[in-house]
């Protein structure tokens, strides 16, 4: 699996990832955050899903929901996960001083 591009929440021009497998979904989610961490990409809940959802293989859309992503940040970036609340720095809005950092598209 390769990350091929960036777009939105519901193009569907792609494959929703509730069609995966679940070992290609945890495969998927591996792939997204080494994708963050080794590009330094740092975005919220609401930029992912307005225009900020991987394109995997050309084929699947990893659009998941704002809390999701907020999830998939704090694993990213070994963030503290107090009574597993992690996830809340980053599912709706870019924690005070953080700045974003998106992929081009």
């Amino acid at each position: 699996m390769k990350i091929t591009g960036w777009t939105n929440y519901g193009d569907a021009r792609y494959n929703s990832i509730d069609d995966m497998t679940d070992e290609e979904f945890n495969e998927a989610t591996t792939l997204v955050i080494n994708e963050l961490k080794t590009h330094g990409y740092k975005f919220n809940g609401g930029v992912h899903q307005y225009g900020y959802c991987p394109v995997i293989d050309n084929k699947w859309l990893y659009g998941v929901s704002m809390r999701k992503w907020g999830t998939i940040m704090q694993q990213a970036y070994d963030l503290p996960n107090e009574d597993g609340l992690g996830y809340v720095l980053w599912a709706w809005s870019t924690p005070n001083g953080e700045k974003e950092v998106l992929p081009k598209k």
